[in-house]
């Protein structure tokens, strides 16, 4: 039972990480447990069991998606606001805790899509 309670959280955070990953999740979008469970077909609980470790990793692969982003658009935008976007990565990076990593990444992200 063990196995099979892993397996669901291992499909849970797979799945998660390429929602993100493809932006099939957008950048900025709320992720909602309740939701991810219903569309893996399993009990919330599972999803609950994707880690700080998971979370990091995945706060990691948009700020990377993000940069890259923004490098394909810095000839579109302006000074002004390729500095403010590059201050709000940076605010990120020098966040101590990962609550604070995660609200100042909310904030660039507003930030970046306005």
């Amino acid at each position: 039972m063990a196995n099979k309670r892993s397996n669901l959280s291992e499909k849970a955070y797979k799945n998660l990480k390429s929602q993100i990953t493809t932006h099939q999740i957008p950048p900025g979008n709320k992720i909602v447990e309740e939701e991810i469970a219903r569309n893996l077909g399993v009990k919330g609980a599972y999803v609950r069991q994707l880690t700080l470790r998971d979370i990091e990793e995945i706060y990691e692969i948009r700020k990377v998606l993000e940069g890259l982003s923004i490098q394909q658009a810095k000839d579109k935008i302006s000074s002004d606001d390729l500095s403010r976007i590059e201050q709000s990565l940076k605010d990120c990076d020098n966040a101590k805790t990962i609550k604070e990593k995660y609200q100042k990444f909310i904030l660039s992200d507003v930030i970046l899509h306005n």
